[in-house]
């Protein structure tokens, strides 16, 4: 029986072992990091208590050195599974191996920490009290990095103008400071984000959702009951679909003035296929225009061929590489940079590092927009019909004449496109 039982166990470990050996494989970069120093300690469920009475839990990686350590902070939306638990694992060990303490810690209602999920809404409050939190702990030496994306890179700008306790360093990607923009582009409401985001997160389990589900939601009216068609009412699909970006509601998520605020470098990570990427190349501008000299001039924006943490799909059926493991990789050389005080290596050197889309090669640059770009305009033409997938309809450096007759459609809300 005991050996049957040593049998199991030893099973399980070397089932785990493979489990967290995959994971690391797709999600950790290879090429170019330097190399792991240390052995890692694991503190698990390691938690403080809010202001309102909500339990926030964490773990925490140490490397094994005897002294205090610059921390690494992650604050991650996502459900406690199995699969993101791996994740967590490999990403506190790529950090805690080389020097850093990893602290990754659920926001409200996700992972292992409680309260009820509510995205966005409590970020700011829960991210100044993690701050006082870290700076009470005995392995804390006063050095700060953030590092995550979407909703979690959304939880760093929450707290970006925080000192003393505050980060020394950000490194967000594929977000903004403007959700409540991001979710109107243009001034209409992004219904594809929006209930994709409610249908994944509405339970206490982050689930992906089918098509169907989806097509229920989109294929009908009115738009704010899209949810309820997906199946189920979620109440801040709701509360998306009923405010504006620049009212009240969005103010209180969104803040006034984040990017001009920022008191630490950031390194922003951007994808052409983003829908973050206009508010998040506005972001960019302010920063470089407005925030404090020290922060400014030490930002770096990297802009790949990615679209929301996913990599674009070139006509040949490529890609340019996984999306983890690229925003993974910049992470040792800025931390290494702004908290351990090591030069910075020359991947990040220039302010601004772009992925030339067509020519598919990196290319570095001082500014964005470019400051030699040519703009052309183009308009709207055709010899004949082109109000269908078959019409003749141009794109042309001359603008129409005057004698041309107009061609129409009729436009069918149930059918946009």
């Amino acid at each position: 029986m005991r050996i049957r039982r040593s049998l199991v166990v030893l099973g399980g470990l070397l089932f785990l072992a493979g489990c967290q050996a995959l994971i690391a494989r797709f999600i950790l970069p290879r090429e170019g990091i330097r190399p792991e120093e240390w052995k890692v300690d694991i503190e698990r469920n390691v938690s403080f208590v809010t202001s309102d009475s909500v339990k926030l839990v964490a773990d925490v990686y140490h490397p094994r050195t005897g002294a205090r350590t610059p921390t690494v902070l992650v604050r991650i939306p996502f459900s406690n599974t199995f699969r993101n638990g791996l994740g967590a694992d490999a990403v506190g060990h790529f950090w805690a191996s080389r020097g850093y303490t990893a602290v990754i810690q659920g926001t409200r209602g996700r992972y292992k920490s409680g309260g009820s999920h509510y995205p966005l809404l409590h970020e700011r409050q829960d991210g100044i009290e993690t701050l006082r939190w870290l700076a009470r702990q005995p392995w804390f030496d006063g050095r700060l990095g953030m590092w995550g994306g979407s909703a979690f890179g959304y939880t760093q700008w929450a707290i970006a103008d925080q000192t003393d306790p505050g980060p020394r360093a950000l490194l967000i990607q594929i977000a903004s400071t403007r959700f409540g923009e991001m979710f109107h582009p243009g001034g209409a409401f992004s219904l594809e984000s929006a209930l994709f985001w409610a249908v994944r997160s509405r339970g206490t389990i982050d689930r992906d959702p089918v098509f169907e589900e989806l097509e229920r939601g989109f294929n009908g009216f009115p738009l704010v009951e899209a949810d309820d068609r997906a199946g189920g009412d979620v109440g801040f699909f709701n509360d998306w679909a009923r405010h504006q970006p620049d009212d009240e509601y969005w103010r209180a998520i969104d803040g006034v003035g984040r990017a001009r605020d920022l008191k630490a470098p950031v390194l922003l990570m951007a994808g052409w296929y983003d829908p973050f990427l206009p508010t998040q190349l506005a972001d960019w501008h302010t920063v470089r225009a407005e925030a404090a000299p020290h922060a400014a001039n030490a930002s770096r924006l990297i802009i790949g061929p990615w679209t929301h943490a996913d990599p674009v799909t070139f006509p040949d059926g490529t890609t340019a590489g996984d999306y983890r493991p690229a925003s993974l990789a910049p992470s040792i050389p800025w931390f290494d940079h702004h908290l351990l005080g090591r030069p910075l290596e020359e991947s990040l050197a220039a302010p601004v590092r772009i992925y030339v889309m067509g020519d598919n090669v990196w290319r570095n640059e001082h500014e964005w927009p470019l400051a030699r770009a040519q703009y052309t305009s183009l308009y709207l033409s055709s010899s004949s019909p082109a109000n269908s997938a078959e019409g003749k309809g141009r794109l042309t450096p001359e603008p129409p004449l005057r004698e041309q007759v107009p061609d129409t459609f009729v436009y069918d809300p149930r059918h946009p496109v």
